[in-house]
């Protein structure tokens, strides 16, 4: 077999060696499956019901058989392992959107079709999102079906439970609502509820790192003395929220408690000013996009009402999305520097993997370091032997 040097199905990757570990990270563009090198190269690939892995000897190999070569072969090694997954987080032991791969799965084993490269469910699946499906049962907060003792798998995206947003930065609950109320109702409480996650983002972030929700609550309770009609679904919301906390902390401070305190300030540090650059030129033009999309509001029709209250909320929903996203990532490095295992596999969205490079070079210069390719998903890496060597995990598979 070729030594392998290219993996398809990511649009970034990096390695860095820390405090005797190695981490490797990985980036996806989700909904995203075409650009992958196998258009060009023989890869390694699934087996049309997913069951097993195939490969053409080849120089190139693809992110989920990688995986699965890679987990296989630290199992059986002994080789304790952390996998940081961008899954949302779980406190149950099943996930109800994946029942429609099950049904795909169990249709495919009935068929027996030979194939050349993985055929996915859908065609706008990434392979994040086809990584995850396969791998529910290590994913699950009980996890006595996963066959891999060795790999503690973390599910990260602490944005989301169960699939509902739970993040203090999201709108859709209401965006979902919109047209249950007439909108010069809503139109004043809808600006204030922008403008205030605009404007104390940074006291929404120092609240989910402290200890106790005294700090989001006090928000809340700002929030809620300014809404009427609003302020049922909103409060359910909140509702929805506190099942991330434990015993009144969230669970990004529960992570960061058990950090050392200068590794636990970097953290909060970084992703503040990360925050900081970000939003602080919205915020400037927070009251000149009001005036001007609002100007002619009072003599809009009820539809073109609507239209600028879902101009409002998707425009800035998009910006908190960021921010959102920077909530997660405080998660993920508190569980990078709580990893126990030797190797260290980071598989997240690419924009995340971003972030995590910039703070790693802050300690240490990266081994391999890819730039993100927006429309490419193949990574060439020449070294790529001398530190994952993906011959060896391959050839495993195969011999047992």
């Amino acid at each position: 077999m070729k030594p392998v040097t290219l993996i398809s199905g990511i649009n970034n990757m990096s390695i860095f060696y820390y405090q005797n570990k190695k981490f490797y990270f990985f980036g996806d563009l989700h909904e995203q499956n075409q650009h992958s090198c196998d258009q060009e190269y023989a890869c390694d690939y699934f087996n049309y019901d997913f069951s097993h892995v195939e490969t053409h000897g080849s120089s190139c190999t693809t992110i989920g058989p990688l995986l699965f070569y890679w987990f296989n072969y630290n199992n059986a090694n002994g080789i304790h392992t952390d996998f940081l997954f961008e899954e949302s987080y779980t406190k149950k032991n099943e996930r109800q959107y994946y029942q429609y791969f099950k049904q795909i799965v169990d249709i495919r084993k009935s068929q027996h079709v030979n194939v050349l490269s993985t055929i996915f469910p859908r065609k706008d699946m990434s392979w994040l999102a086809l990584t995850g499906a396969l791998l529910q049962p290590c994913l699950y907060k009980n996890k006595d079906k996963c066959k891999y003792q060795y790999v503690h798998m973390h599910n990260v995206d602490i944005r989301a439970l169960e699939g509902e947003k739970v993040s203090p930065f999201s709108l859709i609950f209401l965006e979902e609502e919109l047209q249950s109320f007439y909108p010069p109702d809503i139109k004043d409480e809808l600006i204030f509820i922008v403008k205030t996650l605009l404007y104390r983002y940074r006291d929404i972030i120092k609240a989910l790192v402290d200890d106790y929700d005294d700090d989001l609550k006090t928000i809340y309770d700002d929030l809620f003395k300014s809404l009427y009609y609003l302020k049922p679904i909103y409060q359910q919301q909140v509702n929805l929220m506190k099942q991330m906390y434990i015993n009144n902390t969230h669970i990004i401070a529960t992570e960061l408690k058990k950090l050392n305190s200068g590794i636990r300030h970097n953290i909060i540090n970084f992703i503040l000013h990360l925050s900081d650059d970000y939003i602080k030129p919205i915020i400037d033009q927070f009251d000149q996009w009001i005036n001007k999309w609002f100007y002619y509001f009072d003599n809009e029709t009820p539809d073109e009402q609507l239209n600028t209250l879902t101009l409002l909320l998707t425009t800035y929903m998009n910006h908190f999305t960021v921010l959102a996203a920077y909530t997660m990532d405080i998660y993920v490095l508190c569980k990078l520097f709580l990893a126990e295992g030797d190797d260290v596999i980071v598989y997240t969205g690419a924009y995340h993997i971003e972030v995590y490079n910039l703070f790693f070079k802050q300690l240490t210069e990266p081994i391999f370091e890819s730039k993100t390719y927006e429309h490419r998903k193949c990574i060439q890496f020449d070294q790529l032997p001398k530190y994952l060597n993906v011959n060896q995990f391959r050839e495993f598979y195969y011999i047992i």
